[in-house]
């Protein structure tokens, strides 16, 4: 309970002076925090969890037909791991549509993207 109390203390202390100059709430530093956690989650997170569940989807599937394809239990269980693994499939890319609507929804769309040092170019802007 004190950490709960101490947390939500730490959220007013940081968004209370934006609150207080009415300012745009996406350009303060908790705006600007949550808006860069939402799109890093929608393009990189996100995207990558897809690709390991398709990654785990084929081994699985490789595991059914090939591998474990003499014996009944090897086949049940790679069968059951492939079956997670398009649970996971869905459970991701409904949570992409979930986080891309709320993205678009709120307005945090517009918030700068991150660029890491490697691609930024003379000028500034990010190679792409």
């Amino acid at each position: 309970m004190k950490t709960v109390i101490t947390i939500l203390l730490f959220f007013v202390a940081i968004t209370m002076p934006d609150m207080a100059l009415a300012s745009d709430p996406l350009h303060t530093p908790a705006g600007d925090l949550i808006a860069r956690t939402s799109q890093f989650i929608k393009n990189i997170l996100l995207p990558l969890l897809i690709s390991l569940a398709f990654l785990f989807f084929l081994i699985n599937t490789a595991k059914y037909f090939i591998v474990e394809g003499g014996s009944e239990e090897g086949r049940k269980k790679a069968k059951r791991s492939a079956i997670y693994g398009i649970i996971a499939f869905v459970l991701l890319f409904s949570l992409w549509g979930i986080v891309g609507m709320l993205v678009s929804g709120i307005g945090l769309e517009r918030a700068e993207s991150l660029c890491p040092d490697y691609l930024l170019q003379n000028n500034g802007d990010c190679f792409k």
